[in-house]
């Protein structure tokens, strides 16, 4: 039964501005070898780049149904972004440091976000709401500009896939030598179903980098008009991260059981491994998860206990954050990095989500 329906639609367009003085060739005051004053490289600019454009059309609907114990909420979206701003990676032979700002040729943005929320029980003494929130998001590059299909054979971006699409050299096939501990005949992915020496190879698309799935659910228990139950999990999926800690730890320190017993483990892996950072499918890993991220429960105390203590009401409780994290991630949590360039999720030395409890009262004079 349809208590409610409105249907919505909306189509505009909008701009964005490149970062100030990113167009402009930039250099360094530093101190010359004779101590007098000098100049470096600092920023290559780029006089061609120029504000990026998006065109979106949005089209949902909300409702209530069911006598308004369920309402719903979407809305479908498709967003195409010409001269999308990204940053390249400078070549040395420029003589320039760090990366450039250039326009892209086009980027497109399929998703949609869907809310949900219903009472499943509705009693004198019992009342039960529940909430339920999903987004999808899927993006492609569509041009890079005229004759180019790539902007990096190993980082990528590359048409065809997602702008924060991953790509590395990934080891396909390779020999363990007992005698050494070594792998060896190693070959990479060389992008058409085929093996090549991994210097050469091309970067091979593993994933990306930024959730494709994010979404809640939560659960409002109240019973006798006095305990309120609170319970939340959310969850983000369909990315990966790069472990750095985990990489630092078995390839520069040498001191993960890889290292020592490499014969126990995938030949594959440990081709990666050993192969100095020029293969590094093995340390970008799921970090998809699901975290249970708030229990409470609150209690109303009889107004006669509120008055002995000179209030009109009082509220206790208690409530629990970050008690569960469910995920495959081979770090310290899925949530603890930051984002370098390219949009790459890296975690390295970063303070995982704490766990927490808290008491509290609330008294009303």
């Amino acid at each position: 039964r349809v208590n409610a329906l409105k249907v919505r639609g909306a189509y505009g367009q909008s701009g964005q501005q490149p970062e100030s003085f990113a167009a402009l060739r930039s250099y360094q005051p530093v101190t010359g070898g004779d101590g007098g004053s000098a100049v470096i490289p600092q920023f290559v600019g780029n006089p061609d780049l120029k504000p990026e454009r998006s065109t979106e059309l949005e089209l949902g609907f909300e409702g209530g149904f069911f006598d308004d114990r369920v309402a719903a909420d979407f809305t479908f979206y498709y967003q195409k972004t010409k001269d999308a701003i990204l940053l390249k990676p400078i070549a040395p032979s420029e003589g320039f440091p760090g990366n450039q700002f250039i326009n892209i040729g086009a980027i497109r943005n399929v998703g949609f976000e869907l809310q949900l929320s219903g009472t499943a029980i509705r009693k004198d003494n019992t009342d039960l709401q529940l909430n339920l929130s999903v987004s999808r998001n899927s993006n492609k590059v569509q041009n890079l500009g005229p004759g180019v299909t790539q902007l990096d054979p190993v980082l990528g971006p590359k048409v065809g896939y997602p702008v924060d699409g991953i790509f590395r050299r990934k080891v396909i096939s390779a020999d363990f030598d007992p005698g050494t501990g070594r792998a060896i005949n190693v070959l990479c992915d060389d992008g058409s179903g085929g093996g090549v020496a991994c210097a050469s190879a091309p970067g091979v698309y593993l994933g990306v980098w930024d959730p494709r799935w994010e979404g809640s659910f939560s659960a409002n228990l109240s019973l006798w008009r006095r305990v309120r139950i609170y319970g939340l999990v959310d969850f983000k999926l369909g990315n990966k991260h790069f472990d750095n800690n985990r990489r630092a730890l078995c390839q520069v320190f040498l001191r993960c059981d890889e290292n020592f017993n490499p014969q126990n483990y995938d030949i594959l892996m440990i081709a990666e491994l050993q192969s100095n950072n020029v293969a590094q499918s093995w340390i970008i890993n799921d970090a998809g998860f699901a975290k249970l991220r708030e229990v409470a429960v609150q209690y109303q105390v009889p107004r006669q206990v509120a008055g002995f203590l000179g209030g009109r009401e009082l509220t206790v409780g208690v409530s629990a954050r970050n008690l569960h994290t469910w995920t495959n991630w081979t770090g310290l949590d899925p949530e603890s990095y930051f984002v370098t360039q390219l949009f790459t999720r890296l975690e390295q030395d970063n303070t995982p989500q704490l766990a927490s409890i808290m008491f509290t009262a609330n008294i009303t004079f």
